[in-house]
């Protein structure tokens, strides 16, 4: 959700640029590109 929610407030790991990598999607499917990216 990239909205910034009731309060307003925006959430700092949808903007920050290193350190954080947002994967967006279904579960499974990116955990299995993550194991695949560890190997």
């Amino acid at each position: 959700d990239l909205s910034p929610g009731y309060a307003g407030v925006e959430n700092p790991l949808y903007t920050k640029r290193s350190g954080v990598h947002l994967m967006r999607g279904d579960a499974k499917e990116s955990l299995s590109t993550m194991i695949a990216w560890l190997n």
